[in-house]
Formats: C-alpha cells, sequence, structure tokens
C-alpha cells in the first residue's frame, strides 16, 4: 500500500518511491525469493542512478545490496563487481574508515574468496546460507567435535 501511495504522489522515479522498493527487495530477500529480490533492488538500482547518479551513497548501497545478494546465491564474480562499484562510491563519498566503507571492502573480500574456490565448494556455501542459523551452528559444533577426536 506504501509503494502505491507513493508511486502516486511522487512518482515511480523519485528516491522515497525508491527506498520502498528496496525495502520490498530486502523483504523478498528474507523470504528466500532471490528473483523477486533482485527484480526490486534493480528497480531501486535504476531510480538511484536517474535520480542521484552513480556516485551517490544511496546508490552504493543500491549497488552493495544486490552485490549482497548475489553473493548469498553464491554469484560471487556478479557480486564482486557489485561490490567493487559500491565500494568506490563510499571510498570516494563517505572516506575508507566509514563502517559502509569497511562492511563493504570485507563483503568484497568474502566474495572475492569465494570466486575463487571450485564450482562445487560455492554451492557448498549456498546451502550453507540458507540454512537456519541455528542449524549452520549445530553443523559447526559437530564438526568441531570431529575435529577435535584423537586419531588412531
Amino acid at each position: 500500500k506504501a509503494l502505491k501511495v507513493r508511486e502516486k504522489v511522487l512518482g515511480a522515479e523519485h528516491p522515497d518511491t525508491a527506498a520502498t522498493y528496496n525495502n520490498i527487495a530486502s523483504l523478498y530477500q528474507a523470504l528466500g525469493d532471490h528473483d523477486k529480490a533482485l527484480e526490486y533492488f534493480l528497480k531501486t538500482l535504476a531510480v538511484f542512478e536517474k535520480a542521484l547518479g552513480k556516485d551517490h551513497p544511496s546508490t552504493a548501497t543500491a549497488y552493495n545490496n544486490i552485490g549482497m545478494l548475489c553473493l548469498e546465491q553464491g554469484r560471487a564474480d556478479e557480486a564482486l563487481d557489485y561490490l567493487n562499484r559500491a565500494l568506490s562510491v563510499f571510498e570516494a563519498k563517505l572516506g575508507p574508515e566509514h563502517p559502509y566503507t569497511v562492511d563493504t571492502r570485507e563483503t568484497a573480500e568474502e566474495a572475492k574468496t569465494l570466486s575463487a574456490l571450485p564450482q562445487e565448494i560455492r554451492e557448498l556455501f549456498v546451502q550453507l546460507q540458507r540454512m537456519p542459523e541455528e542449524q549452520q551452528n549445530e553443523l559447526f559444533e559437530a564438526m568441531d567435535e570431529e575435529d577435535s577426536r584423537p586419531e588412531n
């Protein structure tokens, strides 16, 4: 409903409308509907690029969100491209020590590491990302127990 109001009052290409697209994308991402999430993240990006320019921090946030979604899906090369775009803007506009810059740099390093791994490992990473946190913790605990057993 908020989207309909913003589109009607502000127009589909207003930055505030794009912020609503971003919120919807984040919701779809949380629900695991990556196709819909990407659709709305790309809408967000298109509006921000047109209204604010490619070198605006809000546009960089859109690049970052798309990069994180790609990373979550194991599409590390594509993720790295978007994350590097975001990092470039954040460094230039916010500085190298800003939390957004630091977080994006760390995520880009993760994407770079993942992109260097064989496809089978990337697929395992995606499966792990989709597991509930509690199940991930149980898996890691079981692995720790296995590692601590004495070898015969």
